[in-house]
Protein backbone atom coordinates (compact mmCIF):
# COMPACT_ATOMS: atom_id res chain seq x y z
CA UNK A 1 0.00 0.00 0.00
CA UNK A 2 1.32 3.43 -0.92
CA UNK A 3 1.58 6.05 1.77
CA UNK A 4 1.68 9.76 1.18
CA UNK A 5 4.87 11.68 1.83
CA UNK A 6 4.63 14.06 4.82
CA UNK A 7 4.53 17.75 3.92
CA UNK A 8 7.60 18.52 6.00
CA UNK A 9 9.71 16.41 3.62
CA UNK A 10 8.55 18.53 0.68
CA UNK A 11 9.30 21.69 2.64
CA UNK A 12 12.84 20.58 3.40
CA UNK A 13 13.48 19.43 -0.19
CA UNK A 14 12.38 22.81 -1.59
CA UNK A 15 14.32 24.62 1.14
CA UNK A 16 17.59 22.73 0.60
CA UNK A 17 17.28 22.84 -3.19
CA UNK A 18 16.71 26.59 -3.08
CA UNK A 19 19.63 27.08 -0.69
CA UNK A 20 21.96 25.15 -3.01
CA UNK A 21 21.01 27.27 -6.03
CA UNK A 22 21.28 30.51 -4.03
CA UNK A 23 24.73 29.51 -2.79
CA UNK A 24 25.71 28.65 -6.38
CA UNK A 25 24.66 32.15 -7.46
CA UNK A 26 26.63 33.78 -4.65
CA UNK A 27 29.67 31.65 -5.50
CA UNK A 28 29.61 32.52 -9.21
CA UNK A 29 29.00 36.22 -8.54
CA UNK A 30 31.38 36.96 -5.66
CA UNK A 31 33.60 34.08 -4.56
CA UNK A 32 34.73 32.77 -7.96
CA UNK A 33 35.89 36.20 -9.29
CA UNK A 34 37.68 36.87 -5.99
CA UNK A 35 39.46 33.51 -6.15
CA UNK A 36 40.53 34.22 -9.73
CA UNK A 37 41.93 37.62 -8.79
CA UNK A 38 43.94 35.99 -5.99
CA UNK A 39 45.41 33.32 -8.30
CA UNK A 40 47.69 35.77 -10.19
CA UNK A 41 46.20 34.70 -13.52
CA UNK A 42 45.61 37.37 -16.17
CA UNK A 43 42.10 38.82 -16.35
CA UNK A 44 41.83 37.68 -19.97
CA UNK A 45 41.70 34.07 -18.78
CA UNK A 46 38.68 34.69 -16.59
CA UNK A 47 35.35 33.70 -18.09
CA UNK A 48 32.21 34.87 -16.35
CA UNK A 49 29.80 32.06 -15.64
CA UNK A 50 26.21 32.73 -14.69
CA UNK A 51 24.60 30.77 -11.89
CA UNK A 52 20.95 29.81 -12.08
CA UNK A 53 19.00 33.06 -11.85
CA UNK A 54 15.69 33.02 -9.97
CA UNK A 55 15.58 29.20 -9.63
CA UNK A 56 16.95 29.31 -6.09
CA UNK A 57 14.53 32.03 -5.00
CA UNK A 58 11.62 30.18 -6.57
CA UNK A 59 12.43 26.91 -4.78
CA UNK A 60 13.22 28.70 -1.53
CA UNK A 61 9.87 30.51 -1.63
CA UNK A 62 8.05 27.18 -1.49
CA UNK A 63 10.42 25.97 1.22
CA UNK A 64 9.82 29.12 3.29
CA UNK A 65 6.04 28.77 2.99
CA UNK A 66 6.39 25.16 4.13
CA UNK A 67 8.68 26.08 7.02
CA UNK A 68 6.24 28.64 8.37
CA UNK A 69 3.38 26.19 7.84
CA UNK A 70 5.19 23.34 9.61
CA UNK A 71 6.09 25.46 12.63
CA UNK A 72 9.73 26.30 11.87
CA UNK A 73 9.74 30.12 11.82
CA UNK A 74 13.50 30.44 12.36
CA UNK A 75 14.20 28.48 9.18
CA UNK A 76 11.44 30.44 7.45
CA UNK A 77 13.06 33.79 8.27
CA UNK A 78 16.50 32.43 7.36
CA UNK A 79 15.05 31.45 3.99
CA UNK A 80 13.68 34.97 3.49
CA UNK A 81 17.16 36.32 4.21
CA UNK A 82 18.65 33.90 1.68
CA UNK A 83 16.14 35.02 -0.95
CA UNK A 84 17.20 38.63 -0.37
CA UNK A 85 20.88 37.62 -0.74
CA UNK A 86 20.28 35.71 -3.98
CA UNK A 87 22.30 37.45 -6.69
CA UNK A 88 19.93 36.11 -9.35
CA UNK A 89 16.77 36.69 -7.36
CA UNK A 90 14.16 39.39 -7.01
CA UNK A 91 16.37 41.71 -4.92
CA UNK A 92 19.08 41.77 -7.58
CA UNK A 93 16.52 42.33 -10.34
CA UNK A 94 14.94 45.24 -8.49
CA UNK A 95 18.39 46.72 -7.83
CA UNK A 96 19.28 46.50 -11.54
CA UNK A 97 15.98 48.16 -12.48
CA UNK A 98 16.60 50.93 -9.93
CA UNK A 99 20.08 51.58 -11.33
CA UNK A 100 18.71 51.69 -14.87
CA UNK A 101 15.96 54.15 -13.95
CA UNK A 102 18.46 56.24 -12.05
CA UNK A 103 20.57 56.40 -15.22
CA UNK A 104 23.71 54.74 -13.88
CA UNK A 105 23.15 51.33 -15.44
CA UNK A 106 25.09 48.27 -14.35
CA UNK A 107 28.85 48.57 -14.26
CA UNK A 108 31.22 45.67 -14.90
Amino acid sequence: MLTSVPSWIHSWLFYLGGALFILLNVYTSFIRPWLHSRSNKPDEQYQHVSGAPFIGSFLMLFGVIGMFGDGHPIFGWLGVLLILCDTGGPGAILYAIWLTIKGEGLKD
